[in-house]
Parts: C-alpha cells; structure tokens; sequence
C-alpha cells in the first residue's frame, strides 16, 4: 500500500494567511490475482466497497469491501459466483446485486462483520439489483424492469405504478428521499410522503440528470455537462465538461467523471471545481491518471479508480493499462500567503 500527498491552494487573497487543502493519496492494494478494484463508494468510518476483477480476465468479478488497509470478497451465494458492490451505509452493510444461478440476477447485500454475502429477493422468476442504501437498510434498485424500495430484510416492493417503469433510482437517505432519472429528467420522489419533485420545473431544463442525494436532501446532478446543485427548490450550478455526478456529501462536496475521463471534485465551500490530475504531485502524475471518483464521505474522503501504463514486468498483458483503487484524504494547513508547498 502506497501513500503520497497531494497538495493543492485555495488562496484568500484578503487574509492574512493562505489556505492550503492537502490530500494524502493512498494505494487501496490488490488481493490475490484480484488486482482490478473498482471502488464504488465510501462512508463516514472509511470503509470503501465496490467490484473486484482478476487481472487475467478468468475469474468472475467479486464484491469487495476495503477497512482499515484490509480486502475482503464477497461472492454470490450460489450456486453461481459472481457478485458486484454498488454502495455502502453508516454501519458498513454492502449492497449490491450478485449472479444466482447463472442467468439470474439479485438484489444482494454483505451484513457487517459478515463473511458471506446474502441475496434478499425471493423471487426467481426476475432479475433485480440494489444501487443505493440508507442507514436502516432500506434498498433501492431496479427489479423487473421497473424501480423497487425494500430492505435487507427480504422485501421488494415494487415503484412502477407510482413514479414510471422508467424511473431509474440514483440514491435514497434516510428521510425516504429517492432521487433518480425518468421521462422529465431528474427527479425525487418522497417514498414516506408520496411526494414527487420533477427538479426540471427549477432547473428549467427537463433533460438533467440526477446523481446523488445527502442525508438533507441536497440533489447534485448536471444539466447538460454543467453540474448542479438542488435543494428545497434552490438551484445553484458548478462545473463544466462533466460526463458523470457519483456522489454528494453533507457539505455539498461533489465528486464524478469529466467527458474527458478524469475524476473531479467540486468543494462548495470553496466554490472550487478540481480535475483531480491537476493536484497530483509530480511523482504521481508521472505514472498514474485518475479516471475516476465515485465516492466521497463527510470528511471529505474520496475513493475512486487510477490506472497507467503497464510494463514489461506486468503480467499478462504489458502494454496495456494496469488499473489500482485509491483513497484521498483531506487536511487543511494555514500558511503565509506567497508561501507554495511542494509535493
């Protein structure tokens, strides 16, 4: 596991001292011939979850969770292997959707401290998979080809009638706000209340798209390649070139993908909106690109995937990319202004 700090300025031009952020990057490792991580997200104690792949190609991918400096995988079940993670709650459960039967797909979950992963859909005659969950276990996903809320617990109740075959949930927190994607963009839909919010009639504009919702409510997506920020009918905008929004915390931080295949972060209380390249220092940058970001928590910790070139004495496949999950974790220095840190 490697570290290296990555440093990048946020100057007050009027204050006595200059800001610096500061980064610490972190290797995430490998486990066995896993060597693919593909983080998915991150929550408040660090805990990172996402998909692992064998570098060789012959294996099937396994859902992972990273503590502490620790991978474990996670399979199907069974009787198939296959498993994927898709996102991860306070109290570190997994979910995700995972292979049963070789055709069958289901919604899937990993309990904490536990060493199997758990399928919670009954229903053998459907595909189905989790993509977000709250910290009561609450799930929402995709399940016959229409939106479900359910839980841990195995249940599934179905969103169809309520809010469109077509609604495609992001995220759900724990007030029971589910945001996602239908006919007229992004939308939320209170699955406590029953409200719906269409968030084109603030955006004024029905083809956004909605990425990740906080435990307040706070709706980050993008209108076109312009990232946006939703919240109680208050819309503010950040960013440009942005292809994907991965995940919002409870600052508003923001973290995705560029259309040029970056990962980025927006700090609203900056008001900075960062190519996550651009901050590397030196010795990094040589060797690794980050292409993405796909989780970031309160602490302003983020999780994503770099990669680089491989080399001749990268197996099998030299000349080709090697892919490695990383972490980025913040501090703050207060330092003279005129005064540059180095890597």
């Amino acid at each position: 596991m490697k570290k290296y700090l990555l440093p990048f300025l946020a100057c007050l031009a009027l204050a006595l001292t200059a800001r610096a952020e500061l980064y610490l990057y972190t290797d995430l490792g490998t486990l066995s011939s896993y060597t693919i991580l593909q983080p998915t997200g991150i929550n408040n104690s660090g805990i990172i979850v996402g998909t692992a792949y064998e570098n060789t190609g012959g294996g099937r991918p396994m859902a992972f969770k990273y503590t502490s400096g620790t991978i474990n995988l996670f399979a199907s079940p069974g009787p198939a292997h296959s498993a994927w993670g898709n996102a991860v709650n306070a109290g570190g459960t997994l979910a995700g959707f995972c292979d049963r039967t070789g055709s069958i797909l289901h919604g899937f979950y990993v309990a904490p401290g536990a060493l199997y992963g758990a399928d919670f859909d009954s229903d053998f005659t459907r595909n189905s998979q989790a993509v977000s969950i709250n910290d009561y276990n609450y799930v929402v996903g995709t399940a016959s080809s229409q939106p479900f809320i359910g839980h841990t617990g195995g249940w599934m109740a179905l969103l169809g009638s309520t809010v469109g075959n077509s609604f495609s949930p992001r995220g759900i927190n724990n007030n029971f706000e589910i945001v996602g994607n239908g006919v007229f963009g992004g939308m939320v839909y209170n699955a406590w209340t029953g409200a719906i919010t269409f968030l084109g009639t603030a955006l004024g504009d029905y083809s956004n798209q909605a990425g990740a919702i906080n435990q307040s409510g706070t709706v980050a997506g993008k209108v076109g390649t312009t990232g946006y920020l939703y919240a109680g009918g208050d819309v503010s905008y950040f960013g440009y070139g942005i292809s994907e929004v991965k995940s919002i915390n409870a600052a508003a931080d923001v973290v995705g993908v560029t259309t040029g295949g970056h990962g980025f972060v927006y700090i609203r209380s900056t008001g900075h909106f960062l190519d996550l390249n651009s901050v590397l220092p030196a010795s990094v940058a040589a060797t690794w690109t980050i292409v993405s970001a796909t989780g970031i928590n309160d602490g302003g910790v983020i999780c994503g995937q770099s990669r680089r070139l491989s080399t001749a004495a990268d197996v099998p496949y030299p000349g080709m990319y090697v892919y490695s999950a990383y972490k980025l974790s913040p501090f703050v220095l207060h330092v003279p202004i005129g005064f540059a840190p180095t890597p």
